[in-house]
């Protein structure tokens, strides 16, 4: 294994990175500002994005390349351990079991997961290459899975089939920029097909099928199961091109909206500032994500190319999913908008996931 020299140098700031970061914050900011009465929100979340950013700067100094890469299987077993944990003594809400309280605070362990997922896949995967085994075999494939196998079922115990389905995402786009020979790809496609047909009628609860049910035609129960596709592309739709301003935007301040601070805080944004913020939001993540793909493809070891695309991947389909079931053209799960929707353990994990991506960058 090729020796890499520890460096616990702060690294120059990267403003092509955090300055996205900041202004897609601040928008969180003024957006939750607005739907709360007293703050509540914006207060926490203040909190969460000061402790994140805490992290973010302690990684730099304290952690080093070979740190990362040496406990992989840690990280990814007490991820595991967690997501276990979740099913003795997590707390339910929303239909799941996902959270761990810690007195007035509540832990998502399938967040600090995700990121745990990267770094083993990114091991397993850098293993692989210096095999010379890329791209992978059908038999190769499977067992790289294992890893992603195991966290899916957990998770989907939970249930959580949004973020099992995640990890699984995650995991498809690290293995596909790897490499994988043709044949896999259909097999993958045809065990899909399988999965989906069997986890609808044994697996899936019915809140999750009428969830799929909504997707396809929310206005056969649109005061149940639609309630939130509806509503959702009402304030979008509502907010026109420019918007209906922070105090005008009804849909969202008369709590039309459900989750209007989570999973739909897409959806209020859009209704306050329209079309062009949207654009304008959509920029910004866009700026954001491809400066990690710069990054990656700047990076000089093979580990950290893989993690880079991982970091990159973790935000790119939360991106993608929560705009498009805000959107309806994506079916509702529960995906927070990246520092942008409230919540503790994704901000937190967001920041440490982009420490990660700085350390192995400055190797």
């Amino acid at each position: 294994m090729k020796e890499v020299s520890i460096d616990t140098t702060y690294p120059r700031i990267d403003f092509r990175l955090i300055l996205p970061v900041f202004i897609i914050s601040l928008i969180g900011f003024v957006t939750l500002a607005s739907l709360s009465e007293g703050l509540y929100y914006f207060k926490r979340q203040l909190l969460w994005h000061f402790i994140g950013l805490s992290l973010f700067l302690f990684n730099l100094k304290f952690f080093s390349y070979q740190k990362i890469r040496d406990n992989g299987l840690f990280f990814y077993l007490f991820g595991l351990l967690m997501l276990v944990l979740v099913l003795i003594i997590g707390k339910t809400g929303k239909g799941a079991q996902r959270w761990i309280s810690l007195g007035p605070f509540s832990l998502q362990p399938s967040e600090l997961a995700k990121v745990a997922l990267v770094l083993i896949n990114a091991n397993l995967l850098t293993f692989y290459q210096e095999m010379k085994k890329i791209p992978l075999d059908l038999k190769d494939f499977l067992v790289i899975s294992i890893p992603t196998i195991l966290y899916f079922l957990v998770t989907l115990l939970q249930p959580d089939l949004g973020t099992a389905l995640m990890f699984c995402f995650i995991s498809f786009t690290m293995f596909l920029f790897a490499g994988i020979k043709k044949r896999v790809i259909a097999f993958i496609l045809v065990v899909g097909v399988l999965t989906s047909c069997v986890g609808w009628l044994y697996v899936l609860k019915p809140y999750q099928k009428n969830r799929i049910v909504a997707f396809i035609n929310p206005y056969k129960d649109p005061q149940g199961i639609g309630y939130h596709i509806i509503q959702s592309k009402i304030a979008i739709g509502s907010g026109k091109i420019f918007g209906k301003g922070l105090k005008g935007a009804t849909q969202s301040k008369l709590n039309f909206i459900p989750e209007k601070h989570t999973d739909f805080i897409f959806a209020s944004f859009a209704e306050q500032w329209g079309f062009v913020g949207v654009v304008f939001l959509l920029f910004l993540y866009g700026n954001f994500l491809l400066r990690i793909l710069e990054i990656a493809k700047n990076v000089k070891t093979i580990y950290g190319i893989y993690v880079s695309i991982g970091i990159m991947s973790i935000f790119l389909w939360h991106l993608f999913i929560n705009v498009g079931m805000n959107m309806g053209i994506l079916p509702v799960v529960g995906v927070p908008l990246p520092f942008m929707s409230y919540g503790g353990t994704s901000i937190v994990m967001a920041y440490i996931s982009l420490s990660i991506l700085k350390i192995v960058a400055r190797v």
